[in-house]
């Protein structure tokens, strides 16, 4: 009985650290183009109540917010505040705390300025945003639970015809058309089917970093060859459809960038992992 019990929390402990995981990427999946969208509505419009709010917020993190998390750190046991385990200089703090504060300040805007859009009230810019959030997210959220679950034997089928089929239920559920869904899914295929190859062991950790690679030869295999695809027809006039229209072309390419940062700074930890003592 215990050790059923310890399995079935071990099982849910997997399964949680997985879906964490996933869903890490596909809100990074979704970054670049909240952050590109919502710079691109307020270029231009960086006034000095902007500059004065960065400088307070720097001012607040780096006499404030900085020893706060410093002692939080000494107080959990890691009193390291460096890769010398030396306190950082007051400047490179201030530093640090302006380039944060700066880059806090404008990503705020740049989400604020997406959400309202062209819509009217504030409701109907969150229901744009949780929409796009959600609509670039799935697929990838999709496909990295599916690699998580290679492992598994009675997961593994299952979520990874999931996975498989997302690109087409989410082109489905949010109208794509057929052309965008199909440029969505062929790549995804193939990045879902490659990935696969770094599966490891049922009692080895998730190590998202590790399928980054094969995700970012494919994407760039894939807007290669529809680029040279679209330049040939539009340059021999051939009766072809083009594959991409300039503007979703780079949004596919915000698209694959997210996910690729998403695989790159993903942490998922090993729930079932215990301090080694000697």
């Amino acid at each position: 009985m215990i050790r059923g019990s310890s399995a079935a929390r071990d099982g849910l402990s997997d399964g949680s650290a997985a879906v964490i995981g996933a869903v890490a990427v596909a809100i990074s999946s979704a970054a670049p183009e909240f952050i590109w969208q919502g710079l691109h509505r307020i270029f231009g419009h960086f006034g000095w109540s902007s500059v004065v709010s960065t400088i307070l917020i720097a001012v607040i993190l780096v006499f404030f917010v900085d020893p706060i998390l410093e002692h939080a750190r000494r107080w959990l046991g890691d009193g390291r505040t460096g890769e010398s385990g030396r306190p950082r200089h007051l400047a490179v703090t201030a530093t640090i705390s302006l380039l944060v504060a700066m880059t806090s300040v404008g990503l705020h805007d740049a989400m604020s300025a997406f959400a309202a859009g062209d819509t009217s009230g504030e409701s109907a810019g969150v229901s744009r945003a949780v929409t796009v959030t959600i609509s670039w997210g799935a697929v990838p959220f999709a496909i990295t639970l599916a690699w998580q679950a290679a492992s598994h034997r009675a997961l593994a089928i299952p979520i990874g015809i999931i996975a498989a089929a997302s690109s087409f239920i989410a082109g489905w559920y949010f109208e794509w058309g057929v052309n965008t869904t199909l440029t969505t899914a062929i790549p995804c295929l193939v990045i879902q089917f490659f990935g696969y190859r770094h599966t490891g062991r049922p009692d080895t950790p998730a190590d998202l970093p590790r399928y980054a690679p094969t995700l970012a030869v494919a994407a760039i295999a894939w807007l290669a060859l529809t680029g040279a695809f679209d330049a040939a027809v539009h340059f021999l006039h051939a009766p072809w459809p083009m594959m991409y229209d300039t503007p979703d072309y780079f949004l596919d390419a915000r698209f694959y960038l997210g996910w690729y940062l998403g695989l790159v700074l993903a942490h998922t930890p090993n729930p079932r992992a215990r301090p080694v003592t000697t």
